[in-house]
């Protein structure tokens, strides 16, 4: 507890991971009574090391909970297991990509938008996050077609979910969106893009 209200305050990130590895080397003593915390644990831990571009050893933890969530039966009550194996997935695809490894962070992009068009509303902001995510590799890889309509299906469950029209989260689908545009010349659909986003920003 002290280690997650430590990282969720943004303080002291040795400190939180020194509170989590305490805590792992009680939880160890009692397993697999409670799993699904090990497993928290260790992804916050990795959060942390992928903050700090630690991107090998983060990837490494995250693989290993993988492995660890393999062994455990999901079944209809368990959705939180799913929903943590989607996070997993996204953070993977995120360190794939900061380090140029576009098709993998595609690869584990999309696995994550499988879980969460599984079992979520249409309209979520979490599928909104993976279109806009999986359109952002498509830009880096030079696919603008492709790029855009994923930011466009991103875009529209934004406009629909998100609670007011000066959300961050719409200023930063507006820069995306132009930055697509940018990227295949159409200047002055870029323009239009960027300054929406900056007014947004601004306010």
């Amino acid at each position: 507890g002290l280690g997650f209200a430590m990282i969720s305050m943004q303080q002291d990130s040795k400190l939180a991971v020194k509170y989590l590895v305490q805590s792992l080397s009680m939880q160890l003593d009692g397993l697999p009574n409670n799993i699904m915390l090990f497993v928290q644990t260790v992804s916050c831990i990795a959060d942390i090391l992928v903050e700090d571009h630690k991107f090998r050893h983060g990837l490494i933890l995250y693989k290993q909970i993988l492995k660890i969530m393999d062994h455990i039966q999901v079944g209809p009550k368990t959705t939180g297991t799913l929903k943590r194996r989607s996070d997993i997935y996204n953070n993977i695809g995120y360190i794939y990509s900061s380090i140029g490894r576009l098709s993998m962070a595609l690869k584990y992009y999309k696995l994550s938008l499988e879980i969460d068009t599984d079992m979520m509303p249409s309209n979520h902001p979490k599928i909104a996050l993976s279109f806009n995510n999986i359109g952002l590799i498509y830009l880096k890889k030079g696919d603008f077609k492709t790029a855009e309509k994923y930011l466009q299906q991103a875009n529209l469950i934004r406009q629909e979910s998100l609670p007011h029209e000066d959300h961050p989260d719409l200023a930063q689908m507006y820069n995306n969106l132009g930055a697509v545009q940018y990227e295949q010349e159409h200047f002055d659909e870029a323009l239009l893009y960027f300054h929406k986003a900056l007014e947004i920003q601004l306010k």
